[in-house]
This record gives C-alpha cells, structure tokens and sequence, in this order.
C-alpha cells in the first residue's frame, strides 16, 4: 500500500481530509503520553480543564461565539446527530410530527440519512427544497403549518459551491425554528463568523487539524436534549472523556488556517486559473460543475467523453490523488445525486464529475502535471474510440 507524504503536491483530495498542519503536529506531541482528564479534581485534572477551555475560548472566538456555546464531538458526523435528534427527539404529547425543510441532494449523507431514519420513524416529516443548476439550494417553505428546522450546509462538500445562507436565516427566523449549518468544508477557508446558524458544525480534519474531533456550535445547542449521555461531560450535552489533546490541535489548526486565509485564498485561485489555462492548452474539453462563489481551490469538473470513476483511477496510477465525488461515498460507484440535480437530463455530465480539493502542499507545476495527465488520459479514451480531439 502507498501512502503519500503530508507535503506531496499530488494529493488534490483535501475535501476528504487533510494532512495535519505544522501547528497541529506540534500541539499535538506536547501532550503525548500525559494524563489529560479534565473531570478530575486534582492539579493535573484541573490543568487539564484550562487546556480544553483554552482550545474552546480560541475555536468560539473564530466563530464569533461565546465559548459556552460550543461543544466538542468525535466527527462531525456526531455532531449532526446531536443537531438534528437532540432538536427533532419526540416529545411526549406532541400534537404532530415535526417538520424540516432540507435539499436531500446537497446535504451530506450524515445529515440525509439522520433524517431518513426519523422519517421512517414517523417522528418527523421533510419538505425539500430546490436547486437550480448553479448547485444553489433554494430555502423554501410555503407556510401551511409550523417548521421545526431549517438545513443548508454552507459549502456543497461535491462542488465547494457556497450556498446562500442568509435567505436560509430568513427561512428560519419566519418559522421560529433554528437554521443548522454544515460548515465542515468552509471552516477554516472562508469566514464562518457571521452565516446566521443557531447550530454549526466544523471538523478538525478538514483543516490540517486531527481526525477524531469536531465541534457543534451556536445558540441553539442550549435547546438540545442530549444524545451520548453518562458523565456529564460538555455541560451535559456530551457524555464521555473529552479528547483535550485532540481539541488542542484542533484550535491550532483552525487559527493557523485563519491566519493563512487571505493569502491562501489568492493562492488557490490563481492555481485553479492555472489549471483552467493548461487544460484547455492540453485540448480537453471540459466543464466547471457549480457557478458563483465556491471554495477557493474547490472545483467539480466533468471532462467530455470521461466517467469520473475510471478518471480517478487512471490519474491514481499517475500519482495524482482525487475523487469523484464525497469521499464518504466511497466504494460505491452511483452517479453523484448532486449532480444528477443541478443538470437532470445529461447524465454523462453527472457522470463524469471529478472533484479537485487543492491545500497548502499544491504548486503550479503539480497543478500543470495534472493537468497534462488529464489530457493525455482524454486522448486515450478519444482513440479508443477511434477520434481524436483537436490540440
């Protein structure tokens, strides 16, 4: 098995995860090996709390939050889970199922599928939202009855399109109910603080910081019933030892990304025009899947006469390392139903959506490299077929 080093300019999959950053590496081993449980009551117990409230002070402030209102997870997985059952939990004597507006096509699986499972509960009902072909979600509710929820992930974890949450903030606040925000992509890269979320999530990994952490965040965590219970932990919200050496990293790695932001921005932009000039020099005939504001260095694009799977499996062979879509849907080869939604009709260009998630470790000549390879793969399938496309 080959495993890229954390500085290789040829991992273009920083969507899925990240390698840890230099800042996150070195909190990390300062606390390797040291008794670190903050529930307890002597020195060390103590010592141990100031570390994790120091790490949550940094993290909420990064957000705009109190730190109270910031609670840490093991993924942010859990942490939709939290949102979404510790809000929609049945209530004894309720007149009706609770009600949430989502896109289902957008969403992340951990959202969908959380959300599927209480449908087929009958504990709640959903009403979806549409998305135009840009990979926008439209927060829609027409007002036949009260709303429980309103669900828009901030950054589209296929296409990095950057979806509208002010208008999902009106949604909520005409309801009366909370907005829960996905930021798991954004977070780190783009500014977090002012989205309008009475519940936000953000994931350590996503950023250079360490898998096994992640946060919920917001107002609307003092509304929650708790889902991991025993202990206490958390203010009660999430039960078991926290993590501190983890949620150490974790701020680290959030405030070094914050502080590399601006600069970091420009970077992958000029990166990502670069890669637009050299593919179009190499004669492929490509399509950028998502319009308006994306993550800097987050591009879905469909190469014609490609399918994103064998794609990604010749640019493997290459050395180059991306996905054809959620790299939580892994293994499971189906067109992308973001996709699928955003151009209904053309399934090839569903079909042939490559995701490319750049990070600090990509340079100009990784970013031509791939861009040659891409070509050259594109000739081969164009011979095979017994055409040429035009250099």
């Amino acid at each position: 098995m080959t495993f890229l080093p954390a500085n290789d300019p040829n991992y273009f999959d920083h969507a899925a995860t990240s390698p840890m950053c230099d800042a996150a590496v070195e909190e990390l081993s300062q606390w390797r090996g040291v008794a670190l449980n903050p529930s307890s009551i002597h020195q060390t117990g103590q010592g141990a709390r100031r570390l994790l409230e120091e790490a949550r002070e940094q993290l909420a402030a990064l957000l705009g939050l109190p730190p109270s209102q910031v609670v840490f997870t093991g993924s942010a997985t859990e942490s939709a889970n939290l949102a979404l059952r510790g809000t929609l939990s049945p209530q004894s004597n309720a007149p009706r199922r609770r009600r949430v507006v989502l896109s289902a096509v957008i969403e992340h699986s951990c959202i969908v599928e959380t959300l599927d499972t209480l449908v087929h509960r009958g504990e709640i009902e959903v009403r979806p939202m549409p998305v135009t072909e840009s990979g926008h979600a439209l927060p829609h509710w027409e007002e036949d009855g009260p709303l429980d929820m309103v669900c828009l992930m901030h950054a589209n974890n296929e296409t990095g399109v950057l979806q509208d949450t002010v208008a999902a903030r009106a949604t909520a606040t005409t309801a009366a109910c909370p907005l829960l925000c996905d930021a798991s992509q954004s977070f780190g890269k783009v500014p977090c603080a002012n989205l309008g979320a009475d519940l936000l999530i953000a994931a350590s990994h996503k950023i250079g910081g360490p898998p096994g952490i992640a946060l919920l965040a917001g107002p609307g965590i003092r509304a929650l019933s708790p889902q991991v219970t025993g202990g206490g932990q958390e203010d009660g919200l999430r039960g078991g030892t926290p993590a501190v050496a983890l949620a150490r990293a974790f701020a680290a790695a959030a405030q070094a990304a914050h502080d590399a932001m601006e600069r970091e921005t420009a970077r992958l932009q000029g990166l990502e025009q670069l890669l637009f000039e050299r593919l179009t020099a190499e004669g492929v005939r490509w399509q950028l899947n998502g319009g308006g504001a994306r993550l800097p260095g987050f591009l879905n694009l469909s190469v014609e006469g490609l399918e994103a799977v064998e794609t990604v499996i010749a640019l493997d062979a290459a050395g180059f390392c991306l996905s054809p879509g959620s790299a939580c849907s892994t293994g499971v080869v189906a067109v992308s139903p973001v996709l699928t939604a955003m151009f209904p009709g053309d399934e090839a260009r569903a079909k042939g959506g490559i995701r490319l998630s750049m990070g600090p470790a990509n340079t100009a000549q990784s970013v031509i490299g791939l861009a040659a390879e891409l070509g050259r793969i594109a000739r081969r399938r164009e011979s095979s077929r017994g055409t040429l496309p035009a250099r």
